[in-house]
């Protein structure tokens, strides 16, 4: 075997050219070292910049949420009193009122129409009492 490989590198060439390739591969380590050590800096500043930004959209969502429901409230009170003028310059609220009137008066009407049987009726039983009582 020696012949063979004394062909290609001598015994001295061959611990040389070890010695050269362990501090090649020492060096490589070093590299390897130094980038995974940066990118686990990159990684942990990543991580801070996800916290910030998740913080920063959920304060982002919240104000939109309320800008969102005050504009809704705006809007609901500007369609009310869009809806009075509408009403106003229709002459609706006018018919209204005088529909609420029409009812009041007839149920005000069955009421005393209940009432005045109700009085009358007592009259009767009341002289029917007397007149059986009295006897």
């Amino acid at each position: 075997m020696p012949e063979k490989e004394g062909k290609d590198l001598s015994m001295f060439a061959r611990v040389e050219n070890h010695e050269e390739r362990i501090s090649n591969l020492e060096e490589a380590d070093r590299k390897h070292e130094e980038r995974f050590v940066l990118n686990e800096q990159r990684m942990d500043a990543l991580e801070g910049q996800y916290t910030k930004l998740q913080n920063t959209v959920m304060m982002e969502s919240r104000e939109t949420r309320e800008q969102v429901k005050n504009t809704e409230v705006k809007m609901e009170s500007k369609f009310d009193r869009l809806f009075g003028v509408v009403e106003t310059a229709l002459g609706i609220g006018d018919r209204r009122d005088e529909r609420k009137h029409v009812e009041r008066m007839a149920k005000w009407d069955k009421v005393s129409t209940i009432l005045l049987k109700w009085a009358g009726a007592g009259g009767v039983i009341y002289l029917m009492a007397e007149h059986f009582f009295s006897k």
